[in-house]
């Protein structure tokens, strides 16, 4: 699967506090287990440039995970897992977070050595979840670009991959292809 989205200026979207052009995949039920989500992604043309985690900074997610979904039998949808980019060109990076069932959470520590995300170049994220030691860890190109806690149900019930920003983003052009999830022990 190819998707690709884009947001400018001219994309109106009401009064909502973020826009969501990503495919959704979800699943009927919750699926128990460690989770590997990999897929690539291509970014480009952001505006601003500059992008913080979250809330008063302008962000761009590129894969949320969740173990709770209304699809998969659950009362909400609950993000277990989310990926941003950070930082500025040439020095943009993916920073995850995970967040517990009373939707507490903290962005994991950025590491010194993690590889910086090229924008216009098409590159493969991993994001691995082993829920019996409870770790997030997340790659790009095979390096270790974030690792934390992670605190949510031991499973996944869905995700979603593609452009999720706030509306301080202006711009963003976000392909995905090669999506590929595993859930198990």
């Amino acid at each position: 699967m190819l998707g690709g989205m884009r947001v400018s200026r001219k994309s109106r979207f009401g009064e909502q506090v973020s826009q969501h052009l990503h495919p959704d995949i979800y699943f009927d039920r919750f699926q128990p287990g460690n989770i590997t989500l990999s897929f690539d992604v291509k970014v480009d043309d952001l505006a601003p440039s500059e992008l913080g985690p979250y809330d008063e900074h302008p962000w761009l997610n590129v894969v949320t995970m969740f173990d709770e979904t209304t699809r998969a039998g659950g009362a909400n949808f609950h993000p277990s897992v989310m990926v941003n980019l950070v930082g500025t060109p040439g020095h943009y990076q993916l920073l995850a977070y995970s967040i517990d069932s009373k939707g507490a959470g903290t962005f994991f520590d950025k590491l010194e050595d993690a590889p910086a995300f090229p924008t216009g170049k098409w590159v493969t994220v991993r994001v691995e979840v082993d829920v019996k030691t409870s770790r997030v860890r997340v790659y790009q190109d095979n390096g270790l670009t974030s690792t934390g806690p992670y605190l949510g149900k031991p499973g996944l019930a869905g995700a979603h991959m593609g452009l999720y920003a706030n509306r301080k983003l202006t711009r963003a052009t976000v392909f995905n292809d090669d999506i590929t999830i595993t859930v198990g022990d």
